[in-house]
């Protein structure tokens, strides 16, 4: 998994998910640093299969769907306003 817009580039943790069928989830964090630029940030996928066994000699079929990322997706470091205020009386 590739993202562009975002530097640095945070780490990316892979995890397994499930296995019927194989699926995998990659997470990433971002700091509070507000060091990030505004702007798109975009993702992409990509997956293989690698054939290790001398029995085995045709990898499996790989898909790799971006279905779940539905974006656009942009980063804002616009600071928060306080656009009214309420005052609860106990």
């Amino acid at each position: 998994m590739t993202i562009t817009g975002l530097s640095p580039q945070p780490t990316l943790s892979f995890s397994e998910t499930s296995t019927s069928p194989y699926t995998y989830t990659a997470n990433f964090t971002l700091t509070a640093s507000n060091t990030y630029t505004d702007g798109a940030i975009g993702f992409s996928i990509e997956a293989s299969d690698t054939v290790s066994s001398t029995k085995v000699t045709t990898p499996n079929k790989v898909t790799a769907t971006q279905s779940v990322l539905t974006g656009p997706f942009n980063l804002d470091n616009t600071s928060p306003s306080i656009t009214s205020a309420v005052q609860l009386v106990m």
